[in-house]
């Protein structure tokens, strides 16, 4: 659990400082949250059911998540948060 715990904590940091809207921001923020970090493998939620916990609407959503994917945040698998879990912090900062 701890593991988990400095892991989420580090990308939040990333999620914080990153130039990007209070609404990718969220989604970001949620994708982290129920990401399986002790396992590396992120958590299949629907659609309606992110929009519903993350509190927009669907079209919004979209447009969010399309902003993020062209960004490279995100991706089909959500490669960004795969790629941390094993590399945390070094992928975004080069550190």
């Amino acid at each position: 659990m701890n593991n988990k715990r400095t892991k989420l904590y580090k990308y939040a940091e990333v999620i914080i400082n990153a130039k990007l809207d209070s609404k990718a921001k969220a989604l970001l923020w949620f994708y982290a949250y129920v990401y399986n970090w002790e396992e590396g493998k992120p958590s299949y939620w629907s659609q309606r059911r992110i929009c519903a916990s993350v509190g927009m609407s669907q079209s919004t959503y979209q447009i969010k998540r399309k902003y993020l994917e062209e960004l490279g945040w995100i991706g089909f698998s959500i490669v960004v948060l795969k790629l941390l879990a094993k590399y945390p912090l070094s992928i975004v900062t080069g550190k």
